[in-house]
């Protein structure tokens, strides 16, 4: 199960945004509340204070007729926070990891029945190793589909929406590859093809099932997820929410 973690460019020019914002907050803060020293505003005890030990207490009080500008830096680093939070929230919700490359192409001469060259990336996009049916070493693998459409699937944890803000990635893992008919006769009783891919479903929900307990402030469902599609080259990819393909160049 792979919980990419997104932290880039984006979010470093979005922590030095709210880190100026936060400075011009504590400085604003500061400015308007800023104790001043005026003899004239003390009481008969403070007056005395300052006769026995020769300083003027320090009084706090809002600045208002010379705190105009403090105000406007004051609205101005709330804003930086809260523009910072937004976008923030677009880019951790709106991400999108590369999972898969696949390629199907029809089997000549062969009705619903297609190659799939199915790569597959780990959470940094770099494709994963795998070994070959001869036992050497390669990123791509071929399979047998019979169908009009193949389908990947995979198991899926959705993570709650303070952990995307965070850049914590919702978790995948892709377990299946399949075939499926246009046809609704033929999915009933035509030829099947279903593989295993990268280990399985490995109990997946039997062990979701047994962590309920306290992974629950940290997980909003646990799912299967499954996208499918025709003939072509495609990019599939794992939003928040579950798997998706696009066309892909080659």
């Amino acid at each position: 199960m792979s919980f990419p973690f997104q932290f880039g460019v984006p979010q470093v020019i979005l922590l030095l945004i709210a880190l100026c914002g936060f400075i011009l907050f504590v400085y604003a803060a500061h400015s308007l509340l800023r104790g001043e020293k005026r003899y004239k505003r003390l009481n008969e005890y403070e007056k005395e204070e300052y006769r026995l030990y020769g300083r003027l207490p320090r009084r706090r009080r809002l600045r208002w007729q010379h705190g105009l500008g403090g105000i406007l830096l004051l609205f101005l680093s709330i804003s930086l926070l809260w523009l910072t939070f937004l976008v923030q929230s677009y880019l951790g919700l709106t991400g999108n990891i590369p999972v898969a490359h696949v390629v199907a192409t029809a089997l000549s001469g062969q009705q619903h029945q297609m190659i799939v060259t199915l790569t597959l990336y780990d959470a940094n996009g770099k494709p994963v190793k795998v070994t070959d049916a001869n036992g050497h070493p390669t990123t791509s693998l071929s399979y047998l589909i019979y169908g009009d459409e193949w389908t990947l699937e995979a198991d899926f944890i959705k993570v709650a929406p303070w952990l995307n803000v965070a850049g914590v990635h919702s978790g995948y893992k892709v377990t299946r590859l399949q075939g499926r008919y246009d046809d609704i006769n033929l999915e009933k009783n035509g030829p099947r093809s279903v593989y295993a891919i990268n280990g399985g479903d490995d109990g997946f929900f039997q062990h979701m099932r047994a962590w309920q307990g306290w992974v629950t402030p940290f997980i909003d469902a646990e799912y299967g997820s499954a996208t499918f599609t025709g003939l072509g080259s495609f990019n599939v990819y794992a939003s928040q929410t579950g798997l998706f393909p696009e066309p892909a160049n080659s």
